[in-house]
This record gives C-alpha cells, sequence and structure tokens, in this order.
C-alpha cells in the first residue's frame, strides 16, 4: 500500500522506548510529535487542511457519496499522513465494507488515492471503526483512519476525549488544540525476542 506515515508502528515503538521515546518522529510524509497526557504517552497527529480542499464544492461530495448508494452523510476529507475520506453512519447495520468503496478510492479527484474510514457511535464518546486502505483493501486497523474518525466525530458531537474500537484494537483519544492525540490499547502485547520458535 502507499503510505507516508504508519501510525500504528509508531505506537509500538512508543512501548519500545519505554517512556523515554523521542518526542518527534520523522516520517516520509512530515514530523509527528508525542505528547504525555494523566502518565501516558500519545501520538499527537495533525490533519494537513489542503486535504480538504479536495472537493471544493458540496456537489462533488455528493457525485462522490452517490457512488456507495447506501451512504446517508456528506463525506469529510482529512489527511494525517495519508488521505481519508471518511464516512459517518447513523445506523451501524449500514457501516459495512465492500468493494463498491474502490470507486471512492481510484476517484480522480485524489492525486494518490485516498483511503476510506467508515464509523458509527457506540454511545456517546465511543466510535467503532472500518477501514479500507488504498491499495490493499479492508485492513483491521488503522491509526491515521482513527485520528480521521474522531476528528470528524468530535466536530460533530463536540467531544474531545473518548475510545475509538476498531477490530482488533482500542484507542484513547482526545483532541488538544486541534490535533488528535492517540493511544492504542492492543489486545496482544509480545515483548521479548522474536525467534522462529514464535512462528509456528
Amino acid at each position: 500500500s502507499e503510505t507516508g506515515i504508519c501510525a500504528n508502528a509508531l505506537l509500538s515503538l512508543l512501548r519500545i522506548f519505554n517512556n523515554s521515546s523521542p518526542s518527534m518522529f520523522q516520517t516520509q510524509s512530515g514530523s509527528i510529535a508525542t505528547i504525555y497526557f494523566d502518565g501516558a504517552e500519545y501520538l499527537r497527529l495533525i490533519s494537513d487542511p489542503e486535504l480538504a480542499n479536495t472537493f471544493k464544492d458540496k456537489n462533488t461530495a455528493i457525485i462522490a457519496s452517490k457512488q456507495l448508494v447506501y451512504l446517508e452523510t456528506y463525506p469529510s476529507f482529512y489527511d494525517f499522513g495519508n488521505p481519508h475520506t471518511v464516512y459517518y453512519f447513523q445506523d451501524s447495520q449500514k457501516c459495512i465494507l465492500n468493494n463498491s468503496l474502490q470507486a471512492i478510492e481510484n476517484n480522480n479527484f485524489f492525486k494518490k488515492k485516498t483511503n476510506i474510514t467508515c464509523y458509527f457511535e457506540v454511545q456517546p464518546g465511543e466510535i467503532y471503526c472500518q477501514f479500507w486502505e488504498r491499495i490493499t483493501g479492508p485492513v483491521p486497523s488503522c491509526a491515521t483512519g482513527v485520528a480521521a474518525a474522531w476528528q470528524d466525530y468530535s466536530l460533530r458531537r463536540q467531544i474531545t476525549h473518548g475510545k475509538v474500537h476498531t477490530q482488533f484494537t482500542q484507542y484513547d483519544v482526545f483532541i488538544d488544540n486541534m490535533a488528535v492525540c492517540i493511544r492504542a490499547v492492543p489486545s496482544i502485547v509480545f515483548q521479548g525476542h522474536l525467534n522462529r520458535e514464535h512462528l509456528r
């Protein structure tokens, strides 16, 4: 997949550094800062406002939405190192990934395709996300997609702190001066030396 940043990989590095991590990571798509909150370390991601101008009028957004007949709302657009088109579903039963998402991924308004994040509200302050990654297709988790979904949700609900659930991972999230700060809480943590025995 064409990725400028893998925030999940950076979150994994934070665990390896054991509270002595650098305050900044350099990636292909720019610098990503770290921040402490309540004794835990978070990645601080800032969306590039230029992507929001990719679709300059609502008619274009309507056309993009109608390519997927079950979509109920206009898409939102964010770029946290990777471009994301975000859809919010009021009905969780309609938040289902399928191959028709390729119509959005390959929309010629995006120079290098787009990732797609679909989400719904579990309860106030908690959302569940599903992800379609450009070129790859459905993936169980995408941390920049989490950031994009939470920024969209926080703007809709005026909620700053909460949780984002994905297929395997939960993220603690909050807004810090228009930036999204995320911390992964993995369901499985392995620490130690990896050898061939672990792969059997």
